[in-house]
C-alpha cells in the first residue's frame, strides 16, 4: 500500500494516486468547544496517530499547524501531512489572551482563545523608524534546532507522511510592519519603500527555504491573503508589476531544491490563479466561499493541484449536513480525476456544528477511492 507521502506527490504530480490525500485543519477554538466529542467523530474515520512518544504524536499531527497549546496534546489525529516550522520569537503568552509582541516588532492582541489575533502597533507606522529597525535574520542559529527538527522528521517518516514546511508571508507581513493603510497609500504614492520592505521579507523567506536543504522535507508552504470577499486588494496589473516576481523567485527558489510550492490565499484571487500557475505554483488552496467553485475550476482543472476548502462562512457553520455533502460532492466532481489534483481539507472553526463536521469527514472517506475502485 503506498504510504501519505507517495499519494501525496501522485496528487500533486497528476500520477494517479490510489486516493485523495487529506490534511486535516482543526482550529484551536473548536477542540476548545467540542473536546472528546469532536475527537470521536474524528477517530469514526481516521484512527488517532500512533507513535511512542505523546510529545512525538503531537509533532506529527497536523493540529499542530497552529499555535502550540499543551492542553490540547491529547489530540492527535491521522493525515497525509506533517506541519514543520522554524521558531518564532513571540513575546507573551503563545495560547494565551492578551498582548505579545513578535521578533518584527508587531504588537498582537489576542482577544479570543483558539484564534491568531490582530496586529495593533506596527513598528514601521512611522517610516523614519526604518533607519533604527532590526531586521529579522531568517537563518538565525536560535530558530533552528536541529535535533528537534530531525526527530520530527523522523517521527513524520516513520508514519510515511509528507512533511510540509513552511517559509512565510510577504503582502500579509508588509501590513504587519507598515500598517494597512500605510502600506496601500505606500503603493499608489511611495513604491520605493513598498520595494524595500518586499525585498527585505523576501529575503527573509528566501534564507528559510535554504536553510530547509538541510533537512528532509517534501514541500515548500507560503502564504498570503491577497482578496477581500469580492476582488483582490489591488488590481491585477499592479499585482503583476509590483509582487508577482518576488513570488516568482520564491517559487524558484524551493523548485531549484527539488520541493514543490503549497500556496494558501484567502479571498478572491481568481484573476491572479493563471499567474501563479505560470510562476510555478504546484499546489493552491484558495477560500471556496469567495469564488464560484465552477469559474475556479474552469481555472485549475488538469494545471494545478487544489486543496480544497469547504465554504466555512455559510456551508460548514450554517448548512445541513446534506448541503455539506452535496457541497463536498460537487468539489470531487471538479477538481478531482483519476490522474490526481486534488488534496481533501476542510477548516473546523468553533462555530461548526459537529453534524456538518460528521458530514465533511463521512463524504471525505465516502469519496477518497472513487476513482480508484470505480464506485460512485
Amino acid at each position: 500500500m503506498a504510504s501519505s507521502l507517495e499519494h501525496v506527490h501522485r496528487a500533486i504530480r497528476f500520477l494517479h494516486p490510489e486516493r485523495v490525500p487529506i490534511m486535516h485543519s482543526v482550529l484551536p477554538s473548536a477542540w476548545y468547544r467540542y473536546g472528546d466529542d469532536l475527537f470521536d467523530i474524528i477517530q469514526r474515520y481516521f484512527p488517532p496517530v500512533k507513535v511512542s512518544d505523546e510529545r512525538m504524536a503531537y509533532l506529527v499531527s497536523t493540529a499542530s499547524r497552529y499555535d502550540y497549546d499543551p492542553r490540547l496534546a491529547c489530540y492527535t489525529i491521522e493525515d497525509d501531512f506533517v506541519f514543520i516550522q522554524p521558531r518564532h520569537f513571540m513575546e507573551g503568552s503563545l495560547y494565551g489572551n492578551g498582548q505579545r509582541r513578535d521578533e518584527w516588532g508587531c504588537l498582537w492582541h489576542k482577544g479570543a482563545p483558539g484564534v491568531s489575533g490582530v496586529v495593533i502597533e506596527s513598528p514601521l507606522s512611522d517610516w523614519q523608524r526604518l533607519k533604527n529597525y532590526r531586521w529579522p535574520d531568517g537563518a538565525a542559529y536560535w530558530r533552528w534546532d536541529p535535533a528537534e527538527i530531525n526527530q520530527t522528521i523522523h517521527a513524520a517518516r516513520q508514519q510515511g507522511k509528507a512533511i510540509l514546511a513552511y517559509a512565510g508571508n510577504l503582502f500579509e507581513k508588509m501590513q504587519w510592519l507598515r500598517g494597512y493603510e500605510n502600506l496601500m497609500e505606500d503603493i499608489i504614492d511611495y513604491p520605493l519603500r513598498v520595494q524595500l520592505l518586499a525585498e527585505k521579507i523576501t529575503e527573509f523567506d528566501l534564507q528559510t527555504i535554504r536553510n530547509w536543504e538541510k533537512y528532509d522535507v517534501d514541500i515548500i508552504f507560503l502564504e498570503d491573503d491577497w482578496g477581500t470577499q469580492v476582488r483582490l486588494m489591488i488590481s491585477p496589473q499592479m499585482w503583476r508589476k509590483i509582487f508577482k516576481p518576488f513570488y516568482k523567485e520564491l517559487f524558484k527558489a524551493a523548485h531549484s531544491r527539488g520541493y514543490p510550492v503549497l500556496f494558501h490565499s484567502d479571498g478572491n484571487i481568481l484573476p491572479i490563479i493563471p499567474d501563479l500557475i505560470e510562476i510555478g505554483c504546484d499546489v493552491i488552496n484558495p477560500q471556496f466561499s469567495c469564488h464560484n467553485i465552477q469559474d475556479l475550476a474552469q481555472l485549475t482543472r488538469d494545471k494545478i493541484c487544489v486543496m480544497c476548502d469547504v465554504d466555512r462562512q455559510y456551508i460548514l457553520p450554517s448548512g445541513t449536513p446534506e448541503q455539506v455533502h452535496r457541497y463536498i460532492a460537487d468539489i470531487f466532481e471538479l477538481f478531482s480525476s483519476p490522474q490526481g489534483g486534488l488534496i481533501f481539507r476542510g477548516q473546523i472553526n468553533s462555530d461548526c456544528p459537529l453534524e456538518n463536521i460528521d458530514a465533511m469527514y463521512r463524504t471525505y472517506k465516502e469519496l477518497s477511492y472513487v476513482h480508484h475502485t470505480g464506485t460512485s
